[in-house]
């Protein structure tokens, strides 16, 4: 099975996604579509944040720069 590496979630999959998040070890980055703050609320970390109307080059530059931090993190 291959390690997930980003998680782009609605907000109103928080309990799912903390689940899920809470069994992956490292944990993944967490990507929320939207405004709400519901995820943050459930102590999971949110990484980036994206509104529902963006664009594709947008969502491609922030996976980008998330996984190159996310390879480059100490362990």
């Amino acid at each position: 099975m291959s390690e997930t590496a980003i998680v782009i979630s609605d907000p109103a999959l928080q309990g799912e996604v903390a689940d899920h998040l809470s069994r992956s070890d490292p944990p993944p980055l967490l990507i929320v579509l939207g405004d709400s703050t519901e995820a943050s609320a459930a102590g999971v970390r949110v990484d980036a944040r994206l509104p529902l109307s963006f664009k594709p080059a947008r969502l491609r530059a922030l996976l980008h720069h998330l996984l190159l931090e996310y390879e480059t993190e100490p362990e």
